[in-house]
């Protein structure tokens, strides 16, 4: 009689399904809430001054799968390094989003004698927020911007045409002067102004970067055209 595979469930790393090394998964956890970081004051009264830090732990996601295979077969080459590397972890369970992930924090192997599979605890320490897995560049056409998530996201901005703009964002501005180019990015994610070659031009530039908060935001541009790549997020 055949060996009847359980297993429901699935999970992708770096956009490759843990099913092709033969992982299989019979439930997921639903993943947990980041913990704000706290500042915390003694002052000397009956309780401490607390104040929220607008700051987030990462996140540890812990995936318990299977593998099928024959009792004395503990080669587990492949399996190592598909998780070797990993970046993004999604879950079936968390349709249209991705995590972050930081390291794989550790993996438990364990075998099950009486039959011929062999089960992994498999810990992914993640960034704290759920990112969209779709995150196509948009292009800006004197319309609001709408940012999908629920937290503020981190766009990077394309800008073609101008070499000196004004990009201001729901009453911020944010300057560009001599790039050098007509060809460049305002990247919010990473806190960078460069090129399309590659060519730094953060000393070019004047404010803070911009943000988008949740919902639609007013976007205007002094010069030149603009697309969005958003990386919108949740909590």
């Amino acid at each position: 009689m055949a060996y009847l595979i359980r297993g429901r469930r699935d999970f992708s790393v770096n956009g490759v399904s843990a099913r092709t090394v033969g992982l299989v998964v019979d439930a997921l956890d639903p993943p947990p809430l980041a913990q704000v970081r706290l500042n915390e004051h003694s002052v000397g009264l009956d309780e401490d001054l607390v104040w929220r830090d607008d700051a987030f732990d990462d996140i540890t996601i812990t995936i318990n799968a299977r593998v099928i295979r024959k009792p004395d077969d503990f080669d587990n080459s492949a399996l190592y390094a598909f998780l070797q590397g990993a970046q993004t972890l999604e879950l079936p369970t968390v349709p249209g989003k991705y995590f972050k992930v930081r390291a794989v924090n550790g993996i438990i192997p364990s075998s099950d004698y009486r039959g011929n599979e062999q089960t992994y605890s498999i810990s992914f320490r993640c960034a704290p927020f759920k990112y969209f897995t779709s995150n196509d560049w948009v292009q800006f056409a004197d319309e609001p911007v709408t940012n999908p998530g629920t937290r503020f996201c981190r766009p990077v901005y394309h800008i073609t045409g101008a070499s000196s703009t004004v990009l201001t964002v729901n009453g911020q501005s944010f300057t560009v002067t001599g790039a050098g180019g007509t060809d460049f990015y305002i990247d919010s994610e990473r806190m960078l102004a460069y090129l399309a070659d590659g060519t730094n031009i953060l000393p070019k530039t004047g404010g803070q970067f911009p943000f988008l908060q949740p919902g639609a935001n007013n976007l205007s541009l002094s010069a030149g055209a603009m697309s969005v790549k958003l990386n919108a997020r949740c909590y």
